[in-house]
């Protein structure tokens, strides 16, 4: 990248409501100016440019990004950010863009990749850790402490807005959880790390986004209660718990002003920190740092810590039935029309994904997504409950590592068994899965509890009493090794109580091999006329490869773990 001159020179896109706050919050950042605006609307951008002193008013994108400005705010609906941003990083333009940064965690990363491609800086607009309040509050917890933070609680409902509002529109990337759940979501994910899980229950209007939402979130270092809302008033304070104290921040949190802390030895502390300008000029104030540093990363706000908020959102709205027009995953090949069971069921358990990215360490280690044809599913777990010795299924539980979508976990809980657990490393994948649990239990399909869970499958702790674990060939051979030496530690002290099914084995020889685990038995492939021509082996990736080698003479093949080695 270029030096940048000073003073650092901004364009915007989209002079709405959080632009005029940007332009108001500027004035009050050292060395930096607007001089240039782009708007759906002439008029509306000529207003803009009107009462903010904007000396350009762009015609077009071409002509904001080749005009001489350094950084672009991105101010338009969520639904357009990641398009934008992609074209200003490209033009060689720093992006600070509005959250959420993109409506999903797949075109987040396509943002993240252009920024890397392109040596510029990307920052996502999340104010509230750079407000003085924040900053002060962090240091006195520093020198004061009340413990890990352990709990959050914060939330806000806004039902002044009006029926045009954007909010209330699908196809803008609309709902309380992408309007008001990002200030959420970094505030659980600030003070309590990474996302493990999210449980959601809400309501949704005409337009298919939610009106209110209420979703509890599991991180690795505690749990956090949050809400949004768009036809509910509530107040948005928020809080931190800890072991010997916690932290009540005064509405609105996300302008932070004052905080109170309160110890468990009764001492009360309060802070004041009264912000200056829209609260906007802070984050922009930090941006601007980046750019002269030439530095392409928040350590304030990383990409790492959007990405987590990103999911978090996904997770909490398409577990919901939130979907938005045109939301895809790359790379994603389906049949003309879905599978017939998905048909059936109004879920989305179909295609092949050749090449599966989370972000997360083991990425090289995913196969592709292709689910288990439901008829083979079923004909497993038929040979699974006509296996001698097996125990009550009312006992186990059903673990389906490597699941996808969920669909083995959807069939599986038409039995009575004790819980059925997906378990996807794959974020969007998962956040599927548990959009199409919520509708399986609506229907009344499930006879058993369903959970789905995002994470690797080499951390997943086995639960207490019998369990079925089935595998669809999802992973190479030294990571089914590492897999098969955790289950045999998990169960060392209870042998006969895991069974594994595991189709197409291509590797059943380390199976075998372990000294722990007896094989039970074997069939081979088989379809229902249905899903043989619903399958995908007749077609062909980009490469020219099979999708999945179903046609391939690798059995299905059942174990039991019996012994300790």
């Amino acid at each position: 990248m270029p030096q940048i001159s000073e003073p650092i020179r901004f364009g915007i896109i989209g002079p709405g409501r959080a632009a005029a706050r940007f332009a108001h919050g500027l004035q009050a950042v050292e060395h930096a100016t607007l001089t240039a605006v782009l708007g759906r609307s002439s008029d509306r951008a000529q207003a803009f440019a009107g009462k903010f002193s904007v000396p350009l008013v762009a015609p077009t994108l071409n002509d904001l990004l080749s005009s001489n400005i350094d950084a672009v705010y991105v101010a338009t609906h969520p639904d357009t950010h990641a398009e934008f941003c992609i074209q200003a990083l490209v033009a060689g333009k720093h992006v600070l863009c509005e959250k959420p940064a993109a409506l999903n965690v797949r075109q987040l990363k396509e943002v993240l990749a252009a920024a890397r491609q392109n040596d510029s800086l990307f920052m996502e607009a999340m104010k509230p850790p750079f407000f003085p309040l924040y900053r002060h509050l962090r240091r006195h917890l520093e020198s004061d402490p009340i413990g890990p933070i352990g709990f959050v609680r914060a939330g806000h409902c806004d039902s002044s807005i009006g029926p045009d509002y954007p909010l209330h529109f699908a196809e803008l990337g609309g709902g309380g959880i992408m309007g008001i759940g990002p200030y959420e979501a970094f505030l659980a994910l600030d003070w309590l790390g990474p996302l493990k899980r999210v449980q959601t229950m809400g309501r949704l209007n005409s337009e298919g986004v939610d009106n209110f939402a209420i979703f509890q979130t599991e991180h690795d270092h505690g749990m956090a209660q949050l809400h949004t809302g768009i036809d509910l008033l509530s107040h948005g304070d928020a809080l931190l718990s800890a072991p010997r104290g916690y932290v009540l921040l005064r509405a609105n949190w996300w302008n932070p002003s004052h905080a109170t802390v309160h110890y468990v030895d009764g001492r009360i502390v309060e802070i004041d920190e009264p912000y200056t300008g829209s609260g906007f000029n802070y984050e922009t104030d930090h941006f601007c740092d980046l750019v002269r540093q030439g530095l392409h990363e928040s350590p304030i706000l990383p990409h790492s810590l959007s990405v987590g908020m990103a999911h978090l959102l996904e997770e909490a709205r398409i577990s919901l039935g939130v979907h938005f027009p045109g939301e895809t995953r790359q790379g994603e090949i389906t049949t003309e029309d879905r599978h017939p069971f998905d048909r059936a069921t109004n879920l989305d358990t179909s295609g092949f994904i050749p090449k599966l990215t989370s972000g997360r360490p083991n990425d090289s280690h995913q196969a592709s997504y292709y689910a288990t044809p439901p008829s083979l599913a079923q004909a497993m777990l038929d040979r699974w409950l006509e296996t001698p010795d097996r125990l009550f299924v009312e006992n186990y539980t059903f673990i389906d590592l490597g699941s996808g979508k969920g669909r083995v976990v959807l069939i599986a809980s038409q039995l009575s068994f004790r819980k059925c657990i997906a378990v996807e490393h794959d974020a969007d994948l998962n956040a599927i899965a548990v959009a199409n649990f919520a509708r399986w239990q609506q229907s009344g399909n499930a006879r058993s509890p369903l959970e789905a869970r995002c994470q690797d499958a080499l951390t997943f702790e086995f639960p207490p009493g019998p369990c079925l674990v089935y595998l669809f060939n999802p992973f190479p051979a030294h990571v089914l090794a590492q897999l098969i030496d955790r289950i045999a530690d998990a169960f060392a002290d209870r042998p006969g109580q895991l069974d594994l099914l595991y189709v197409n084995a291509e590797f059943g020889h380390i199976i075998d091999q372990h000294p722990g685990f007896t094989r039970l038995w074997q069939m081979p492939v088989t379809l229902s006329a249905e899903d043989a021509a619903a399958d995908l082996l007749h077609q062909v990736d980009a490469s020219g490869n099979r999708p999945y080698a179903l046609e391939s003479q690798d059995p299905c093949v059942a174990w039991r773990f019996t012994r300790s080695s």
